[in-house]
């Protein structure tokens, strides 16, 4: 469903709402309480966002080219425009010219201590073997590419926020785009001093987000035997 559609579903369920049951007819010109549907499914969306940091869902691959004695690189350098937060344990390296077979990892180091070792004084450049993520979420490396090199990664994606009415939440399937119907039903049920209303929205809401996170969470895996 796009964002026009989850309001109009909310209207749907809800009932009680002035209207005809396909408002409302946008999400950019609604007033009074068809307004509060559209901030309520995009306060939804985000929130559902916020609720963990590993969705699965918010996970992109990038590639970023490294280029000889240059070292602090933008999200724009690796093409990332909706740029969260880096995942400095997944990057990896190679020299380009040599291709993926030439493939190694890359250490993460925090930035006050890459600051000092690497950061600090003339070094003589060389092939990286650590990373680091700056204050302004530039990508430092340990040490200065002495070559052309390519970082292959992933990295989460920023909090989105729906603005128009064919924008679909990015990346959630949609087999769950009714969880955010049913949390921005909850926000309705509050608006309106209905506990019973609430209570049942809560129970669709968290049904369904129990099968979210089975499916869109990290699976924890044991180690194997200590001897």
């Amino acid at each position: 469903m796009n964002f026009l559609q989850m309001a109009q579903r909310v209207r749907q369920e809800a009932g009680g709402i002035a209207g005809s049951a396909t408002a409302p007819s946008d999400v950019t010109t609604q007033i009074g309480q068809l307004k509060k549907i559209v901030d309520w499914v995009n306060d939804s969306w985000r929130d559902l966002q916020l609720k963990r940091s590993d969705w699965l869902w918010k996970r992109k691959p990038f590639t970023l080219a490294l280029t000889a004695s240059l070292n602090d690189y933008t999200a724009a350098d690796a093409g990332v425009t909706d740029l969260g937060e880096w995942d400095d344990e997944s990057m990896r390296i190679y020299r380009t010219a040599a291709g993926v077979g030439d493939e190694s990892y890359l250490s993460r180091m925090e930035y006050s201590v890459w600051r000092d070792v690497w950061d600090f004084g003339v070094k003589t450049p060389s092939r990286p073997n650590v990373v680091t993520i700056k204050p302004d979420l530039h990508l430092g490396f340990g040490s200065v590419p002495n070559d052309s090199f390519t970082v292959t990664g992933e990295y989460l994606q920023a909090t989105q926020a729906l603005a128009i009415d064919t924008d679909e939440p990015d990346g959630l399937p949609e087999e769950f785009h009714m969880i955010i119907v049913y949390r921005a039903l909850k926000k309705y049920s509050i608006d309106e001093a209905a506990p019973e209303l609430y209570a049942a929205y809560r129970d669709d809401a968290m049904r369904m987000e129990s099968h979210l996170e089975r499916k869109q969470l990290p699976r924890w895996r044991t180690g194997g035997p200590l001897a």
